[in-house]
């Protein structure tokens, strides 16, 4: 079993949401935070640690989630890239 961040939405006015989701269930659930540009690093700021439950008929896991966010603003000729660090290296722990 496995809980991953699945998405990330940008406000213009800084506010972040991320939704998480798992590898067992159809369940998913949005945490609120908020981002800035610093440096072309994309800084995110959520209340630590992000909690997730993967609830099963045989079992409920619960999953820890304690580092912040991050992601690299690529500016090209062509226009800006958004590479986001959330959707292979930062999974939830149980």
């Amino acid at each position: 079993p496995m809980a991953y961040l699945s998405s990330m939405v940008l406000s213009p006015d800084g506010g972040l949401q991320i939704r998480a989701g798992d590898n067992m269930t159809d369940t998913t659930e949005v945490f609120d935070g908020t981002w800035s540009l610093e440096d072309c690093i994309l800084r995110t700021s959520f209340a630590l640690p992000l909690k997730y439950k993967i609830v099963t008929d045989e079992r409920t896991i619960s999953c820890e989630f304690s580092q912040q966010p991050e992601g690299i603003l690529f500016i090209t000729q062509d226009g800006y890239y958004l590479f986001l660090n959330i959707f292979s290296s930062q999974l939830f722990v149980h």
